[in-house]
């Protein structure tokens, strides 16, 4: 379990729809993910919370180590 109770929300809600948009990723395809308003949605809410390098600076490596990695660009 990842030791997000010590992160502000913004940092739990990016690391959260990370990992979900990585499911969605090995789910479906790239082109009816595209299609999809609410994979956008999520996109686009995932691009407003992307934490600068400095606030992850306080953040332990070995959380990210533990995150599912984008298959998407």
């Amino acid at each position: 379990m990842f030791e997000r109770r010590q992160y502000d929300a913004q940092l739990q809600e990016y690391l959260a729809l990370r990992a979900k948009l990585t499911l969605l990723q090995v789910e479906y395809s790239a082109e009816r993910l595209e299609s999809n308003d609410e994979y956008r949605r999520l996109r686009s809410r995932l691009d407003e919370l992307e934490p600068a390098s400095d606030d992850l600076d306080d953040v332990d490596p070995e959380l990210f180590e533990r995150i599912p990695v984008e298959i998407l660009s």
